[in-house]
Parts: C-alpha cells; sequence; structure tokens
C-alpha cells in the first residue's frame, strides 16, 4: 500500500498524543516518530495544548522539524517558548537550530551569535550535542569561505552521530555533504551521499528529509546530465513540499526551474521560478529568493530585458552573503543578453573570484567562457582550455557539448559546432535553449534567418528579425489574439467566418471589426510596409493562412519533423547499417528537440485543447520510439531519460513503467532499478491494479 499523504500521518499522530490522559509523557515516548511526521499546523497545536514554559528536549525537536520543513519564523517563535532550566544539550540543540534559520535568511551576525552560544552551552553537557552544534558551524563556516573549516565540522559532525547513534544528525549530514560535494564539482560523490543518507532515513522516518535528498539527488543528476531524472526527483521533492505545505516548495520549485533552464522548457522554468519566488518570500528565504530571482531574469532576458534587468536590481538589494559565483554568471549573462558588455565583464571577473573561494568550478569554468566571449577570442584562448579541462574534471556532459558549441563559435568551426548540437539533442536539449541568456543565446544557436518566426509550443511569441515583438507594439489585443489563432490553423487556413467567431464568439457583425484586427497584424509584421500586404499573411480560397516561405511556426516544423522521423524508424534498420540507425536517431533527437512544451501553454480556450493533445501526444510517440530504438541497440542507459519523460507525462502507464524498470536493470543500476519498480507498484495500487512481481521483469 502507499504511503498515508503527510497530513494524514501527521493528524494521526497529534491525535494520539493530545488523547492520552500525559500528553508530555505520551510525547516524550514518541517523540522520535513527533519530529519524523509531525507538519506545522500539528506542531503548533501540540504545543499549544502543554503548559509554558515547555521543555527543552521539545522545543528543540519542534524547532528543528519547523526548520526542516522551511517555516523559518515559526521556528524562531517556538524557540523562545523553550524553559530555561532546560538541558544545556537541549537548549545548545536549539540555538543551533537558530543559527541555521540565521543561516537561511542571510544573516551572518545572528548565525555567528547562536552559534557560539551553542557551543557554549555544549560545552557544559559535554559534548552531548556536539554534532547539532558542529552542522551549524559548518553552515557558518560555508558563508564566512572557510571551506577547510567546513569540512571538518561536517566530518567531526557525521563521526559523532555514527557513535552516539543519533541518526537524524547523520541524515542531515549526509544530505549537507551531497551539497558541498556538487558545489566542489563532484556529482558522483554528491549522489553517492544522497544514497547514503536514504539508507539512513530508512531509519528515521523523517518525511522532510526524505524530500530533501530527493532534491539533492536531483542536482547531481543535473550535474551529471541526466536531466530527465533529475525533474522527475525534483518533482517527487516538490510534491511532499506542496502537501505538507511547507515554503521549502520554494527549492524544489527553484531547482526544478534550474534543469528545465538546462533542457531549453524556457517557459517552463520561468513559471517554475516564479513560484519559487513566490514561495521564498513567504519565510524571507533568501537562500532561495535570490538564484531563483537570478534564474527567472536568465529566462527572460532575451524576450523581456527590461524585466530582466529589474530582477537584477531586485538581487542587489539582497544580503551579500546569499549573492553566490552562481548569481554573479546570471548576471553577467543577462548584462551581456540586454546590451551592457562592461557590466557583464565586472560580474563575469567577479564571479572568478567567487567561484574560487568556494571551489565551484561549474562556475568558474562559466565565467571563463563568459570572458573569453566578451574578447572574441580565438579557440586557442588558454582560458577557454582551463574551462574545458573544468568541465571534463565534472563530467557534466551537457556543459561539455555547450563548451565545444563556444569552442566552435570562437574557432570558426562548422563541423564542430553542427556536432556539439547534435550531441546536446541527444541528452533531450530543446530548440528554445537558444532563448535563454547564456551560452547558446550568446552565440546565436536558434537563430533564423525567417523574418518572422511565430512560437506556439510553450508560451506564446512572435519574433521579428530575431527579436521578440514586445507587448506594447501591437495595436489590439485581438491582433494578437487573431495571428495566434491563425498560426495554430497551420497550412489548412482559417476562413473569416471561423476565425471572427472565436475572436468575437456569440457576436454579429463584426466584418468591419476583423478588417481592423488584421490590419493591425500586417502592420504589427510589417511596419515598415516593405512588402505587399500579402507577404507575411496570405488570403486564398477565401482562407486565412501565414506564408510559409516568408514566416516561420515551430508547431509546422516540429509536425513535420516527427512525422518524417517516426516513417523513418518504422522502416527499422537492416542488420548491420550503422548509418541507417544513426541518421534515425539523429532524426528522431531533432523532432524531440523542437518540441519545446505544451501548444499554447496556459491558453484557456476551447480551440486549443484538441491541438495542443494531438502535439503532445505526437511528442509521446517520438520519445518512445527513442527510448525503444536505444534498447534495440543494446542501450538502455541512453533509453532511461526518454522514458523518464514518457512516466512524467503519464505516470500510470504500466508499460512505461516496466520498461523503466527493465531498461534500469539491463544497465546494472539495480537499486534505482528497485526504487522505480516501487514507484510503479505505487501507482498500480493507486489504481487498483495488481503490479506484476518484481522476479517477472525481463532485465
Amino acid at each position: 500500500m502507499t504511503e498515508p499523504a503527510p497530513h494524514e500521518a501527521a493528524d494521526a499522530l497529534l491525535a494520539d498524543v493530545l488523547q492520552a490522559t500525559e500528553p508530555l509523557e505520551r510525547a516524550r515516548a514518541r517523540a522520535p516518530e513527533l519530529t519524523a511526521l509531525l507538519l506545522r499546523d500539528q506542531w503548533l497545536a501540540l504545543l499549544d495544548r502543554l503548559p509554558a514554559p515547555v521543555p527543552g528536549w521539545l522545543v528543540w525537536r519542534a524547532a528543528y522539524g519547523l526548520h526542516h520543513l522551511g517555516h523559518l519564523r515559526d521556528a524562531e517563535l517556538v524557540a523562545e517558548r523553550v524553559d530555561p532550566a532546560s538541558a544545556p544539550a537541549d537548549l545548545a540543540r536549539i540555538h543551533a537550530v537558530r543559527a541555521a534559520v540565521a543561516w537561511n535568511r542571510g544573516d551572518q551576525d545572528a548565525a555567528r551569535r547562536h552559534a557560539d552560544r551553542a557551543t557554549e552551552l555544549d560545552r557544559i553537557a559535554a559534548g552531548a550535542a556536539q554534532g547539532v552544534v558542529d552542522v551549524a558551524l559548518a553552515l557558518l563556516s560555508a558563508a564566512e569561505g572557510d571551506r577547510d573549516a567546513n569540512q571538518r565540522y561536517y566530518d567531526r559532525a557525521r563521526a559523532w552521530a555514527e557513535r552516539t547513534g543519533d541518526d537524524l544528525t547523520l541524515e542531515r549530514v549526509l544530505n549537507n555533504l551531497s551539497s558541498r560535494a556538487l558545489e566542489e564539482g563532484d556529482p558522483e560523490a554528491a549522489v553517492a551521499a544522497a544514497i547514503a543518507g536514504q539508507q539512513v532515513n530508512l531509519r528515521t522516518g523523517h518525511q522532510s528529509g526524505l524530500a530533501l535528498l530527493r532534491h539533492n539527488l536531483a542536482e547531481a543528476l543535473m550535474t551529471l546530465g541526466r536531466l530527465d531524472e533529475a525533474l522527475t526527483a525534483a518533482n517527487q521533492a516538490r510534491t511532499f513540499y506542496v502537501s505538507a505545505g511547507s515554503p521549502n516548495a520554494g527549492g524544489s520549485w527553484q531547482l526544478a526551474g534550474d534543469v528545465q533552464a538546462v533542457l531549453g522548457l524556457a517557459t517552463q522554468a520561468a513559471a517554475s521560478f516564479r513560484h519559487a519566488i513566490e514561495a521564498a518570500q513567504v519565510e524571507g528565504d533568501a537562500q532561495t529568493l535570490v538564484p531563483s530571482l537570478a534564474g527567472l531574469a536568465l529566462v527572460t532576458a532575451p524576450r523581456e530585458p527590461a524585466a530582466a534587468t529589474a530582477l537584477l536590481a531586485r538581487i542587489e538589494r539582497e544580503p551579500i552573503a546569499v549573492r553566490s559565483a552562481s548569481v554573479l554568471t546570471a548576471a553577467a549573462w543577462v548584462h551581456l543578453c540586454t546590451g551592457d558588455p562592461e557590466r557583464a565583464r565586472a560580474q563575469a571577473e567577479l564571479a572568478v573570484v567567487e567561484s574560487g573561494k568556494v571551489n565551484d568550478l561549474t562556475r568558474m569554468a562559466e565565467s571563463l567562457e563568459i570572458l573569453c566571449l566578451l574578447d572574441r577570442t580565438g579557440a586557442d584562448d588558454p582560458r577557454l582550455r582551463e574551462a574545458d579541462q573544468l568541465r571534463r574534471r565534472i563530467g557534466d556532459p551537457i556543459r561539455i557539448a555547450i563548451h565545444r558549441l563556444v569552442a566552435a563559435h570562437l574557432g570558426a568551426d562548422p563541423v564542430e559546432r553542427r556536432l556539439a548540437v547534435a550531441e546536446l539533442r541527444s541528452h533531450g536539449v530543446v530548440a528554445d535553449v537558444g532563448q535563454i541568456a547564456g551560452q547558446l543565446h550568446a552565440i546565436g544557436v536558434g537563430a533564423t534567418t525567417a523574418p518572422v518566426r511565430i512560437h506556439s509550443l510553450g508560451r506564446f511569441a512572435v519574433l521579428r528579425d530575431n527579436q521578440p515583438v514586445p507587448v506594447d507594439e501591437w495595436p489590439s489585443r485581438k491582433a494578437h489574439e487573431a495571428l495566434r489563432l491563425i498560426a495554430a490553423h497551420g497550412p489548412a487556413g482559417l476562413t473569416r467566418a471561423r476565425l471572427a467567431e472565436l475572436l468575437w464568439p456569440g457576436t454579429r457583425e463584426v466584418s468591419n471589426r476583423l478588417s481592423v484586427a488584421l490590419s493591425h497584424l500586417r502592420v504589427t509584421l510589417d511596419p515598415t510596409r516593405t512588402h505587399p500586404s500579402n507577404h507575411f499573411l496570405r488570403t486564398s480560397g477565401g482562407l486565412l493562412s501565414l506564408a510559409p516561405e516568408h514566416v516561420e511556426h515551430d508547431v509546422d516544423e516540429f509536425r513535420q519533423a516527427a512525422r518524417t522521423a517516426l516513417a523513418e524508424d518504422d522502416a527499422r534498420t537492416p542488420p548491420g547499417d550503422a548509418e541507417h540507425a544513426r541518421r534515425v536517431l539523429a532524426a528522431l533527437e531533432t523532432a524531440a528537440s523542437l518540441y519545446t512544451g505544451p501548444f499554447a501553454d496556459g491558453e484557456d480556450a476551447d480551440w486549443a485543447d484538441d491541438i495542443r493533445e494531438e502535439l503532445a501526444r505526437l511528442a509521446r510517440q517520438v520519445h518512445r520510439a527513442l527510448a525503444g530504438r536505444h534498447l534495440r541497440q543494446g542501450a538502455p542507459d541512453a533509453a532511461v531519460p526518454w522514458l523518464t519523460r514518457l512516466l512524467r507525462a503519464d505516470p500510470y502507464d504500466e508499460p512505461d513503467h516496466l520498461t523503466l524498470v527493465g531498461a534500469l536493470r539491463a544497465a546494472g543500476r539495480y537499486g534505482e532499478a528497485r526504487l522505480a519498480y516501487r514507484r510503479y507498484a505505487e501507482r498500480m495500487d493507486e489504481l487498483g491494479v495488481p503490479a506484476q512481481s518484481w522476479d517477472a521483469e525481463p532485465a
């Protein structure tokens, strides 16, 4: 059976405690379960039923639980309710939690004050809370840039937790070590720490701890280029946080946005970052707010430069302690994208320094690439070679491919450029990646030679000479809507009568209004009136349509590429014809890259539903064909991302679940296969369908 929802388990435990004759004694007896399961409302309800002041052994658990769930203000308020006569070890734990809360907010002075007080109290307690205090000191050391002290404190905390059997602290240390490994460019170590933490979590049952472990695992998978798996893990963490009412959902929204941005899903990334910003503002969580603001600036800068610049200005008002190298590089890309190279250079040079302080190899490489692009150097620039070495040391295949593109651009090597683009497509990166401020936007990947391009997959946009048409340039909203509708109906076209009905449903005598809207539309597409009136928008046989030789439309491109690739895949590859197999695989990957999001994403209109489902169904066919071709060619690892993407679209598809389990087993990834099988069994249980046994699964 599946686990109960977070609130159900918490409510049941709270009821058991409060219905006891002696609630405080009952709470002490079930203290580990309280820490593992209680959510904000239950913690506050429990403490409100107890007489003040509250004993320290319960307060530290409540404060720890609330902090771990992201309720920073509540954690502080609860900490202040403690009985000052509590045991020094309990008081030390409380101050350690308060230090972590201050760290989350970027308030280093308060964090140091509470950490010092925790150290004093632990000394009185003869080290009974040493590991907990060491975690707080490790966080503070990282904020102060002392990486050696950070590692030393974590090593001490881990040894103490293992010696004393404090699994809660051990789980937290492993979580934080996973984050540290990521910062230092060692994603394999980050995965190992996250997996070890999940093993400890089986003993603690700590729900928010498991969510954080999944979050860190997602970050590590993203760095390893396993983007679809990373997005799935991030969504699992977010699902818990959202259902638990936790502000930490903001961190998982931010991570999802980061993964979506690497995938090139600009519209989805922007939505995720906005969710993250909203959640972070509730608790004043600067550690989530600042990188989310930077991420939103990155994914919106090419189309909304003024808004992106305003986001950077907002970041400048946040505490300096949370403006990391990743934020500095984001600012550099935005300034480069919006035509301010001097500010871009200043941010990149500062990012080189800051990334060096914390050994952030990813941002160091990125900063060097920015400087090379600004200087327009050749491919033999030593900074570019150093960036290449850093990329390869980390081992992120996607960022290695992006670096190849940068080097090819600087070296004017078109063959290498095509190979690097193909490699990105093989990892599931979509065409919209060039519409995000960064390396690929800077070198013009995704640019088109067409004078007008319509973008309907994801957020609707119109590009004129590769520049987005601002909203304030549209003479009327109806002209904008008319273009969306005409583009959606493709080469088949749309009658004036049908267009009028869609624009003004149930309204008669709108012929003049329609003529005005179409006139406005033609002016927007050709503001200098250089071409005849039918150059972009033509009327033929009573049908309105876009002129395909002058207007590109991403929907038409995707449809054609997908149908062609699927037809080639259906023909199968003759035995021994490696060139045909390579060509079909490339065609499928190209088609997949052109599906950049749901059609008319966010559009609440009946006319869009059928087209949206048709295109989503076509995308699923392409993804399934890719998975199947990789499996037939004996490459189960390469099939896993496409199967993961399919299950993200439909988590109840039994054949896809079974194929994923089989692919993981065939790849020798048995631990992951077990987790995938458990998710499959849970989904089938939700449907009331018996799951096939593990032993029945093909290897």
